[in-house]
């Protein structure tokens, strides 16, 4: 008998003796691609992005005491930097959010595992499944430490038990709906409001399609007492943080931020600026688990499984609205790794001969390796500019550092040289102002009015809305190329 039959028999063995197995080796798959795929680990030296630096330094300066909209701005809303702060409090570095990125994978890995065996009775396959649709992952993950990779547990849950319900009342022609799984949904859409709204996406389209089968049974009562669990779940997620920043004296800020600034943000970066095909092209390999949901759904269909077609046509339309009104960037494409492994898992209980389906999983696989590779070359190059940021700081004092802000520069450096921003402000300003007037206003008041002894300035000051404020109060002390360090007079 062959190494390799050996192996496959005790592979069978071990998965078909206790399903704990199971979950061993998806929090080992969870920690071993956090681990390849973060920029929070040390393989890379740094610890993320401008997004990922964003929330690391706003979570850290919450552990020291600092409310957030008040002392630090960002129009997320607050788990992202709740975890962050948690990360902080718990292993006092930016490397501790690691333990929380490999939570957020292993607890969708979990839900996926269970999604598969509702289709499949094969648990090896089930399996492979389930970690072949991380392929996708590696093509949307980025750098981790990302409001969508937080939200995917939570998604992963609600699609799971939408399907359990379809598939349940398909089979029993019983429309009654688990108040339990409504208060998931609450909660889940609670999550997704207090980070990226829109990542609410798919939890939307799963409560439509059962809406749509309670209106169809005539269950009022199920639909008003499934609205309640919904928002008692909202709520019981929504309270605390709102409690804290009133408490705080920062609840509009919080709201702002969190909804008010997005929705202005949604109407004016629709994307339509972009170039169309670029865009195509871009929709048609980031986001393609969205259309391919609305083709299997009209197969479904076809073969008279109406409710799950329904589904799938549903979440499919909603997700591809989404995303192409919107500008484009591969990593809101986290909250459709569901959908890749419903995609595989189509493709395995379809009638392709055994050949085509092998031909598939190893073209996912190859995929899943060559952009792991292009990937990680491009996290090997550092976002900060070392040697300029280097010369600047080198001039300023531990005194001087307090009293420090960077107008549209990296916000890496803050992390990098341990210096918390001066102003609440202190990142790509001129965005945040071209977004909102009130925003705006507040920037400009903010310098204005404020004593901020050092501006490092990036870019073109003539293009910029504090102008006015540099002319008037500050005197230049060092320039290099497009980055000029100013002082008070």
């Amino acid at each position: 008998m062959s190494k390799k039959i050996k192996r496959n028999e005790f592979l069978n063995k071990l998965i078909k003796k206790n399903d704990k197995y199971i979950y061993i080796i998806l929090l080992a798959v969870a920690v071993l691609f956090v681990s390849l795929n973060s920029l929070s680990t040390i393989i890379y030296g740094y610890s993320g992005n401008v997004d990922s630096c964003i929330f690391n330094t706003i979570g850290k300066y919450w552990w020291k005491g600092y409310v957030p909209y008040i002392s630090l701005f960002d129009h997320k809303g607050p788990i992202i930097f709740f975890l962050n702060m948690l990360s902080w409090s718990i292993f006092n570095s930016e490397r501790g959010i690691l333990f929380f990125q490999v939570m957020a994978v292993y607890v969708s890995l979990i839900f996926l595992w269970k999604t598969a065996r509702l289709k499949l009775s094969n648990k090896k396959i089930s399996l492979v499944l389930v970690i072949l649709s991380l392929s996708y992952l590696v093509v949307t993950y980025f750098c981790g430490n990302m409001t969508e990779e937080f939200c995917l547990p939570f998604i992963s849950a609600c699609m799971y038990y939408n399907l359990k319900y379809i598939k349940n009342y398909v089979e029993s022609k019983t429309a009654e709906h688990n108040l339990k799984y409504a208060l998931l949904y609450g909660i889940s859409f609670a999550v997704c409001f207090l980070t990226r709204l829109t990542n609410a996406v798919s939890i939307c389209a799963g409560i439509l399609a059962i809406m749509i089968i309670l209106i169809r049974e005539k269950k009022y009562k199920e639909i008003i007492k499934n609205g309640l669990c919904f928002i008692t779940g909202f709520l019981i997620l929504t309270i605390p943080f709102a409690v804290y920043f009133a408490f705080n004296d920062s609840f509009n800020q919080f709201l702002d931020a969190t909804l008010l600034f997005n929705i202005k943000y949604a109407t004016k970066t629709t994307g339509n600026n972009e170039n169309i095909i670029i865009k195509i092209i871009k929709i048609l390999v980031y986001f393609f688990p969205s259309y391919t949901m609305a083709i299997l759904g009209i197969i479904k269909i076809k073969k008279n499984q109406k409710d799950v077609g329904m589904y799938y046509i549903i979440l499919g339309i909603i997700e591809t609205l989404l995303f192409m009104s919107q500008k484009i960037f591969r990593h809101y494409g986290i909250i459709m790794l569901p959908n890749c492994l419903l995609i595989l898992l189509e493709i395995e209980i379809s009638k392709l001969k055994s050949i085509f389906k092998k031909i598939i999983y190893v073209f996912v696989v190859l995929l899943g390796i060559a952009c792991y590779i292009k990937v990680t070359a491009m996290h090997m190059e550092n976002p900060l500019n070392e040697a300029a940021y280097d010369t600047v700081i080198s001039m300023l004092n531990e005194e001087d550092k307090k009293s420090f802000i960077i107008w549209n520069g990296s916000v890496v450096a803050y992390e990098h040289y341990d210096i918390k921003p001066y102003y609440k402000y202190f990142v790509s300003q001129d965005w945040h102002a071209s977004i909102s007037d009130e925003t705006k206003e507040d920037i400009h008041d903010t310098f204005f009015n404020g004593n901020v002894k050092w501006i490092l300035f990036n870019g073109k000051l003539e293009d910029s809305m504090i102008q006015d404020v540099i002319d008037k109060k500050y005197e230049e002390y060092y320039k290099k190329d497009n980055m000029i360090l100013y002082r008070i007079k």
